[in-house]
């Protein structure tokens, strides 16, 4: 049967790949803290799996900032002294 694409999706749903039930399903085990903090944004962000989902892409773009900082560190690390560097690397956490 195929699906109207022209309703309006859920809120948890932000791509064509899941209303076209194209989207992988991951199962993850949560504490109780977590489900407490979970079910505190499903609201603000959509549902629980736009939650999870916006916390990937905000993660990924952590790891790509952090990526970025090391190659930054690297090159700037060449021209002044190791003391500087480390100070940087401990100051963004890296």
């Amino acid at each position: 049967m195929a699906k109207d694409l022209k309703s309006q999706p859920s809120k948890d749903v932000a791509r064509p790949c899941y209303t076209l039930d194209m989207a992988g399903t991951t199962t993850v085990r949560l504490d109780d803290e977590d489900e407490a903090i979970l079910a505190l944004l499903a609201d603000e962000y959509g549902g629980r799996s736009s939650v999870i989902r916006h916390a990937l892409r905000a993660l990924a773009a952590e790891h790509q900032r952090k990526d970025g900082l090391r190659s930054f560190l690297d090159e700037w690390g060449e021209d002044v002294s190791d003391v500087e560097v480390a100070a940087m690397t401990e100051r963004f956490g890296l």
